[in-house]
């Protein structure tokens, strides 16, 4: 059995000053607090506004389908009132089916897909998604509670105590924010109660010896103060045996806790206040090399990557064990990271509108002591990696009531972001590619011994936005959205890539050209080279000049309008256009100036532009007994943001063109009788890249595009080919049944299929990362009185034990070392047993 790759996680150092966040959050909402306290009081209410939280599922048709109300439109509605193409998932769902990340929504959610990599964490909805750089912004939005967490490594944050998941596709630029251009991930965390609650849930799972345990306690503490905190913790040994280091990986732990309290100030104005920590590391990875085909040139000709490395340098002969089958090579990764969020929100109702200001600061640390860079047990690279990510941001939104003909939501955001980010990559005295430098070139691979070559990147972000939306009822039966949202953005960056003595450091004298080596043999520049001569002076002309530095400023509109039509109550048609953008920035991960002028170039990318058409249905059948929502879409994509990896130690960043996603959409629910309900989801997904001529080669296969007009062809044209990890066809279906057994108790099952059509895992479009088509089965049953007040479960997922592909790449420097194609491939996890207890009180 082989198991899937789970960023797992160990306790972190929190970095961030209890009185730096509360400084930050009070200067934020000082000037709120002022003017909302001093608007006096008033008698209305407003039972749909954002402020009054509503449950995942409120009331019940007549038929005894629970309606599912969301927020993805600020206001609390129901979801068949969204003009949106939807699935909500609630917090029960993600507790009882082992749901612990954003990662594990893809079976409940048909068409987005998500996978975590060696180096960053991806999104995908509609074939739409962001590259493998620690500089872009995420396409999918994540949000939790309202405040946005763009950067990879916060979608690494494990749920904690979830009311609901909304999975939105399709642009939401006007009320989420203006980087959400294929969708969003809308978060709401459960709130204090105003009785007493509490509940805990424990886990075990069986291959992984994973113990998980998560509970909260909830209640009023007077009678204008209520409080709720929750917590988790989970640690697993991990499923994929590590033969070098004779363990099993990735080796998780991760904890969390929350403190919400809501305050009543007085009878018009509501304080609420989180705090969260979260710690999610990890010992080694869910990784494995495959594919490896014999050099065809060159001195190892005949020989596998391993077989050089084994045969001729005399390494670990586990390293021939590279094929997928549970195990791996490895000198062992270790990741060490942690996330907060400290969030004040004030409501103050009257005269029947809503006034809500909304102040956040979030952080994200990541220190990758040991991210082994050449993915095996080998000794060739070292390196490391530290990522500092901290956001505050400050929103006000105006909620208008319902008025007969017309109602309104405006609003104002800023937002200051600055991310730190070091990666240090490089080569101990015994590595093996000293060796091999030195056989190709006497002395080169010493002049590299003990050194690496250090990237410092910062980039800080300035966001000004107003945006509102407009619901105008000319007639009774139809209305007219007009949404838009204007922003400012600053982007400020600078990187600098140096070579140094591994620790940092001033080069020793008899290894000041170095640099040479690192130009020559892995294409990568750094600042030392200006110091270096005529030689120095070649490479610099070659691979491009660092330091780079820059500003972007960056104005846009993004529309959004909607026609919604209802020709009978149980029926809502909708029709709508949209434009999504997404900011432009600066380039963490490339050595050199790849085929632009100069590095400066090379060193910014563009903003992602998205117009999207859309029509759908919402539609209540069989008298409240069955929903059926469709929806049709056509999206046309420029200026794309890609990061290919070069098959050495950086990656390829850039803008793709153009692209454009078509497909139909379709959710429905079911009861069956008293004791069943069906849940069904399918998703047609044609994505296509119509101009994409600067696409990286995979290993073997020959350029056809000349980047840089110097007649020696660079790239390969991804015209005509889909986006990676996206499947033409995606489906789910669930059947829960509960059933009255005897005395009072219940037994309630879940029963789980889910299939996807073939996709490329792999970037680069290589056919060893062409993962065929699969389904998966989950199941789950539990035995528990009537009452909720406890129940037994066991919980079993991918029963049939499938392994598929969620990224594969090009080994590192396998080509540079041997001339030889190999693979690195992050499979899903196999089959996985576990039992539970859950317990309300």
């Amino acid at each position: 059995m082989y198991d899937n790759i789970r960023i797992d996680e160990r306790r972190g150092e929190r970095d961030i000053m209890i009185a730096d966040v509360k400084r930050k959050l009070l200067h934020g909402s000082a000037f709120c607090l002022a003017l909302l306290t001093a608007g006096g009081h008033a008698a209305a209410q407003i039972p749909d506004a954002v402020s009054q939280e509503a449950p995942a599922q409120d009331g019940q048709n007549e038929g005894g389908l629970q309606e599912i109300i969301v927020t993805a439109q600020t206001r609390a509605q129901k979801l068949q009132e969204v003009p949106i193409s939807v699935v909500a998932v609630q917090g029960t769902d993600l507790a009882t089916k082992a749901v612990i990340r954003p990662i594990d929504l893809q079976i409940a959610a048909p068409g987005f897909t998500a996978t975590e990599t060696a180096f960053a964490t991806q999104f995908f909805i509609r074939g739409i998604g962001s590259g493998l750089n620690a500089g872009f912004e995420q396409s999918v939005g994540l949000y939790v509670d309202g405040v946005h967490l763009p950067r990879s490594l916060q979608t690494r944050i494990p749920f904690l105590d979830v009311d609901r998941v909304e999975v939105l596709r399709g642009p939401q630029s006007i009320l989420l924010g203006k980087n959400a251009i294929a969708g969003a991930l809308n978060v709401t965390t459960a709130k204090p109660t105003q009785d007493f609650f509490g509940r805990l849930t424990s886990s075990y799972e069986f291959n992984a010896n994973e113990l998980g345990l998560e509970g909260a306690v909830s209640g009023p503490i007077t009678d204008t103060i209520r409080v709720r905190v929750a917590g988790k913790y989970r640690s697993s040994d991990g499923y994929i045996r590590n033969l070098t280091l004779n363990r099993l990986e990735p080796a998780r732990d991760e904890a969390a806790i929350r403190v919400t309290a809501d305050v009543d100030v007085t009878q018009d104005l509501q304080l609420s206040f989180k705090s969260e920590y979260n710690q999610f590391n990890t010992d080694g990875k869910a990784m494995e090399i495959y594919g490896e085909e014999p050099a065809k040139a060159g001195p190892f000709a005949g020989l596998t990557y391993a077989q050089v490395l084994v045969n001729v340098f005399h390494l670990d002969p586990t390293l021939l064990d590279n094929r997928i089958d549970g195990r791996r090579t490895s000198d062992g990764e270790k990741s060490r990271a942690h996330a907060t969020a400290n969030v004040l929100t004030l409501n103050w109702q009257t005269g029947g509108y809503t006034l809500r200001s909304t102040t956040a600061y979030t952080t994200a640390l990541a220190d990758d002591d040991a991210i082994n860079p050449d993915l095996l047990g080998a000794r060739i690279i070292t390196g490391h990696i530290h990522d500092k990510y901290t956001q505050f941001s400050q929103e006000l939104r105006l909620i208008s009531p319902k008025f007969d003909s017309f109602d309104f939501i405006a609003g104002a955001y800023y937002a200051n972001g600055l991310q730190r980010y070091r990666q240090a990559v490089g080569f101990p005295s015994d590595s093996t590619f000293v060796t091999i430098v030195n056989a190709r070139q006497p002395g080169a691979g010493t002049l590299v011994a003990n050194t690496w070559i250090n990237r410092r990147v910062r980039v800080e972000a300035d966001t000004f936005s107003a945006f509102g939306q407009l619901n105008w009822r000319p007639i009774s039966d139809v209305t007219v959205q007009l949404g838009g949202r204007l922003s400012y953005s600053k982007i400020q960056g600078s990187k600098i890539l140096t070579v140094e003595p591994i620790g940092g450091g001033a080069l020793p004298a008899a290894q000041v050209n170095a640099p040479l080596v690192y130009a020559q043999v892995l294409a990568a520049s750094s600042s030392n080279l200006a110091g270096l001569g005529a030689a120095g002076n070649a490479m610099i002309n070659r691979l491009g000049e660092f330091p780079v530095a820059g500003t972007r400023r960056e104005t846009r509109f993004t529309p959004d309008v909607k026609i919604l039509y209802r020709p009978t109550p149980q029926v809502m048609l909708y029709a709508g256009y949209a434009r999504g953008q997404k900011s432009g920035g600066f380039d963490f991960a490339a050595n050199n100036r790849l085929t632009y002028p100069t590095a400066r170039d090379a060193f910014e990318f563009d903003d992602e532009k998205a117009q999207n058409f859309e029509v759908g249905s919402k539609m209540s059948l069989l008298g409240g007994r069955a929903e059926l929502n469709l929806a049709a879409y056509y999206t046309k994509l420029t200026n794309l943001q890609i990061s290919i990896f070069d098959g050495r130690l950086g990656f390829n960043v850039g803008n793709a063109a153009s692209a454009r996603a078509q497909g139909i959409e379709a959710n429905g629910r079911m009861q069956l009788g008293r004791h069943f309900t069906l849940s069904t989801g399918v998703n047609y997904t044609d994505f296509k890249y119509l101009r994409f001529p600067n696409g990286q080669c995979y290993f073997g296969q020959t350029p056809t595009v000349d980047g840089n007009g110097d007649g020696v062809p660079e790239f390969c044209d991804y015209k005509g080919k889909s986006s990676q990890l996206t499947s033409k066809v995606t489906a789910n279906a669930s059947l829960t049944s509960v059933f009255p057994i005897f005395d009072g108790y219940q037994i309630g099952t879940t029963t789980e299929v889910f299939y996807a059509s073939a996709y490329d895992a792999a970037a680069n479009y290589d056919p060893a990362g062409r993962q065929a088509k699969y389904a998966l089965l989950n199941m789950r049953v539990g035995v528990g009185p009537e009452n909720g007040s406890w129940e037994l479960a066991f919980v079993g997922r991918n029963l049939t034990d499938k392994q598929v592909f969620q990224f594969v790449g090009d080994t590192a420097i396998a080509a540079t070392v041997a001339q030889a194609k190999s693979n690195y491939a992050i499979l899903s996890q196999g089959r996985t047993l576990a039992i539970q207890l859950n317990a309300k009180f």
